[in-house]
């Protein structure tokens, strides 16, 4: 997969409560296409949510703020209650150089990025370039398999993956590019 161009981008992500308050909701929005439900989560839940693009609180004129007014970006909204947009711990423009060591020893990034979240036909990607979760227990056990792999990636590249682990662990993760 190339990434030459990509920024990744990581956060500490609150997975468990994602789990039981939004991941269905917005994998049924999803599914239909349809922005009802995430539009009354976010107006419901607004004071707890930032824009995704500043990171700034989310005004009483959110919709103003919408580009595309897509189910994908009303999902984006929704998803700022989980995590910190102003807070980036990714990797930015050296991941496609990590993306390579990895690809190298495991075949692909998942160690870095995740799962993917919604159906199939229609997997929650606001950006258009990918995004992904990983679970408190996907970080535990992807930092096992770093420690395993620490020797052969070498500290220049084990080293920030490892930082960015650390920061989800018991929380969760989310990478989006």
């Amino acid at each position: 997969m190339e990434r030459m161009n990509m920024e990744h981008r990581a956060y500490v992500f609150d997975h468990r409560a994602f789990e039981v308050e939004y991941k269905d909701l917005l994998v049924q929005a999803l599914s239909t296409a349809t922005t009802a439900a995430l539009e009354q989560f976010i107006e419901t839940n607004r004071k707890q949510l930032t824009d995704p693009y500043e990171g700034k609180p989310l005004p009483p004129t959110w919709r103003s703020l919408l580009e595309s007014g897509d189910v994908q970006e009303y999902g984006d909204f929704g998803l700022t209650k989980y995590y910190d947009p102003q807070d980036d711990i990714g990797f930015g423009a050296s991941w496609s150089t990590i993306d390579e060591q990895l690809a190298e020893y495991l075949g692909d990034g998942a160690l870095v990025l995740g799962h993917v979240e919604g159906p199939e036909h229609a997997p929650f990607d606001p950006g258009r370039s990918g995004s992904y979760f990983q679970t408190p227990e996907e970080v535990a056990r992807n930092l096992r398999t770093l420690r395993e792999l620490h020797e052969e990636l070498g500290h220049r590249v084990a080293e920030p993956i490892r930082k960015v682990l650390e920061a989800g662990k018991g929380t969760g993760l989310y990478v989006t590019f």
